[in-house]
């Protein structure tokens, strides 16, 4: 009796026992239950915050495999702020992205300057994008589409488009790429009259000489019937002729207007220091800054713009001489001239009529389809007409702009009885044709002794038909000592 009553005993405890480890057990599953909900409520609420303060995320799509062909997506692509800088390794954002037909991209300027978006296979151009505006294109075929920014051409991208388009994806049949922009003229040209000299250097102690050079960028005649996008120094091609003496502080004034679309500085020729100034005189449309530098080496010296693609801009007209006369002045002479020869690569050929967009493979290829002086083909025969007469002696500032082609200057029926390209104490005597490099200037003089006209070519001779052509008229009584019989 006394073991089954131990038995018993041990039983009761034992079931005692069990009955305490399942509420034990319960209880902990409870609390931890409540414990999770609790984590989650608060994961959910940090979500919550997190998404209010990335408002973009909703908006952008990111560049994804998309399972769905039911519907169009639309997606963003943005041009960074200081994309137009080379080392600022900014550009289109993001650089690559996969789409499927029939989605539309919508291409954001964030930067300060115009962009373009231009397919190297020209299946779509949006023209200028200004600052703070977009361009959007629906992509009907699929392809490989590698693009840049014509006037920054380190900046590019790609899209992929991938499957075919659906009727769920169907594109108005009018749809099609932006076109270039095609402006009408602002100004009948932009030549700078030949006879627009400085006057000359008569003093022999240095001074402080200001210059302002304003970034103006300009629809105009290049040929009569023939439009062309410049982008000049105050507003003509060249640029103004400077001229300062030797031991001068030259302060110049760079003002980029806040209607440019582009950025744009200066580099002299006849500077001393990093760039030419080009460093320092970076500015952006709205712009201006100030810088100044010494005169050291008499000459004529070429300046020119050089901000990101330098032969872009200069390809445009953007360059111009600056004359350093020694101490005292030049000699003087009875008439001055400003001359000076660039190219011009257009998309249409030598003569086509209508607005013509800068050609970049030309420039590359170095295959200009005009020669001119002072950015006009008829500048110097037409638009402007040099005059002089008998006895007089002529001095002729004339430089090359480029950006490729040099030019073998040479004035039919004259001698040159002085040229330098540099120091005037180191001319060349009774020169005939003188070959003037691209980036490059120098002065010519000679003496008048026959009446008639002389013309002034690039004696590579068919750069005539291109535009490199100009007249000077001589008047006065004839000398058939010299020449006979008069024409």
């Amino acid at each position: 009796m006394k073991r089954m009553a131990r038995y018993g005993l041990l039983a009761s405890i034992a079931i005692v026992v069990g009955v305490v480890l399942i509420l034990l057990t319960q209880f902990s599953f409870i609390t931890l239950y409540e414990k999770t909900i609790a984590e989650l409520s608060e994961v959910k609420e940090s979500l919550s915050k997190l998404e209010a303060k990335l408002p973009s995320l909703k908006e952008e799509k990111i560049p994804s495999e998309k399972t769905s062909e039911s519907a169009p997506e639309k997606y963003k692509v943005i041009i960074e702020n200081n994309a137009w800088d080379p080392n600022s390794k900014k550009g289109y954002s993001p650089k690559v992205l996969k789409i499927k037909v029939g989605d539309s991209i919508t291409f954001v300027n964030e930067d300060t300057v115009t962009h373009t978006l231009t397919d190297k296979g020209k299946e779509f151009d949006s023209g200028y994008i200004m600052p703070g505006e977009s361009w959007t294109f629906t992509f009907s075929k699929a392809g490989e589409y590698n693009y840049f920014c014509v006037p920054h051409p380190w900046m590019e991208g790609k899209i992929i488009v991938e499957g075919v388009l659906t009727p769920e994806k169907s594109i108005a049949p009018k749809e099609k790429a932006s076109q270039p922009q095609i402006a009408k003229a602002e100004v009948e040209n932009v030549i700078r009259d030949p006879s627009d000299v400085p006057p000359p250097i008569e003093r022999r102690e240095p001074k402080l000489v200001k210059v302002t050079l304003v970034y103006k960028e300009i629809v105009a005649e290049l040929d009569n019937g023939v439009t062309f996008e410049f982008w000049t120094f105050n507003g003509t091609v060249p640029g103004p002729l400077i001229r300062v003496m030797e031991g001068d502080i030259v302060e110049v004034k760079v003002i980029n207007p806040k209607e440019n679309k582009m950025v744009h500085n200066v580099d002299f020729h006849a500077v001393t220091g990093p760039g030419g100034g080009a460093a320092v005189s970076l500015v952006k449309p709205g712009e201006t800054k100030t810088f100044r530098f010494k005169a050291l080496a008499t000459g004529a010296y070429i300046y020119h713009c050089a901000a990101p693609l330098p032969p872009d801009h200069v390809a445009r007209g953007m360059y111009g001489v600056i004359l350093v006369e020694p101490i005292g002045g030049l000699p003087k002479v009875d008439k001055e001239f400003y001359v000076v020869q660039g190219e011009w690569y257009t998309a249409g050929k030598l003569g086509e009529k209508g607005f013509q967009s800068f050609d970049r493979e030309k420039a590359l290829a170095e295959n200009a389809e005009y020669i001119t002086f002072n950015g006009h083909v008829k500048a110097l025969t037409e638009k402007y007409k040099m005059s002089a007469k008998v006895g007089d002696r002529v001095r002729l500032i004339f430089g090359v702009g480029g950006p490729n082609i040099g030019s073998n200057f040479h004035i039919i029926g004259e001698i040159f009885d002085k040229v330098y390209l540099g120091d005037p104490e180191t001319y060349v005597a009774n020169e005939e044709t003188v070959y003037v490099a691209p980036g490059a200037a120098g002065v010519f003089e000679f003496k008048v002794d026959v009446p008639g006209r002389y013309v002034l070519v690039d004696h590579a001779l068919y750069r005539i038909i291109k535009g490199a052509l100009g007249f000077l008229e001589a008047t006065g009584p004839p000398n058939e000592e010299i020449y006979y019989p008069q024409p």
